[in-house]
């Protein structure tokens, strides 16, 4: 459950008895803490689907900070990744109406084999059975190849593979908390005393001449103590998930 960060600042403003003047100070520091808080707390991860540019691009949410996961989905409902190519180049990835993203540079098409395929028909197999040569040493584990990807996060783009003919791709990312339907940044209710905790400390510390050194100290060490129970309440422990971990370690094998 999520609680939006307008409401946050406003609650604190009535705690502290504080004019509405101070709204958008507060606002922008409670940014700043959002940030944070996803980053080294409450980790928000998104799941989103994202439509392909003509020119094999595809644009980054505007609340993306890090990713985990870019492919498409499978008959079961479950991603299969791309794999990262950072041999793709960003030339033209800005224009994402442009069909062809190489238009302009130099492409090389083919490749001339060093060796004449008709003298030497078997020799790239390592392996001879039953008049019949093919590769088997150095084959590939099957890992299925969907795409392939490259990031260009300064222009806030997924960079595809030019044979890439899927339509849209899935990206699992983890998002700065601002939600656009909200249009405001959400924080976790469990993370929701540490947040007004980092209120008050990163407020004394714009007012010094309101506060102390000493408040400013003791907010700070309040907030770290708030954020550690905030940790410890997102990251719970589950006692369905440990029985279920030990249920899998558990198989049937002969005794020496």
């Amino acid at each position: 459950m999520k609680i939006a960060l307008k409401k946050l600042v406003s609650q604190f403003l009535n705690s502290a008895d504080e004019s509405v003047h101070g709204f958008r100070r507060l606002y922008n520091i409670g940014v700043q803490g959002s940030r944070e808080f996803n980053l080294d707390i409450t980790g928000n991860i998104k799941t989103v689907v994202l439509d392909v540019n003509a020119n094999k691009t595809a644009n980054l949410p505007q609340d993306y900070i890090s990713y985990s996961k870019i492919g498409v989905l499978n008959d079961k409902g479950e991603v299969v990744t791309y794999k990262r190519n950072d041999q793709l180049s960003t030339w033209n990835s800005i224009y994402t109406t442009q069909s062809l993203r190489k238009t302009g540079v130099p492409v090389l098409n083919t490749l001339t084999p060093f060796f004449d395929q008709d003298t030497y028909p078997n020799y790239y197999y390592n392996y001879y059975y039953q008049g019949t040569s093919y590769n088997l040493f150095g084959a590939d584990s099957g890992t299925p190849e969907v795409g392939s990807y490259k990031l260009d996060e300064g222009n806030g783009l997924i960079i595809l593979d030019v044979h890439n003919h899927y339509s849209q791709v899935v990206l699992e990312y983890m998002s700065d908390g601002y939600d656009e339907n909200s249009d405001d940044y959400e924080i976790d209710v469990k993370a929701e005393q540490a947040f007004m905790a980092f209120l008050r400390w990163k407020n004394a510390i714009d007012l010094r001449k309101k506060f102390s050194p000493r408040d400013v100290r003791d907010f700070r060490v309040d907030y770290y103590r708030e954020r550690r129970m905030a940790a410890v309440r997102i990251n719970q422990f589950i006692l369905n998930e440990l029985q279920d971990a030990a249920r899998v370690g558990n198989k049937l094998a002969s005794k020496a």
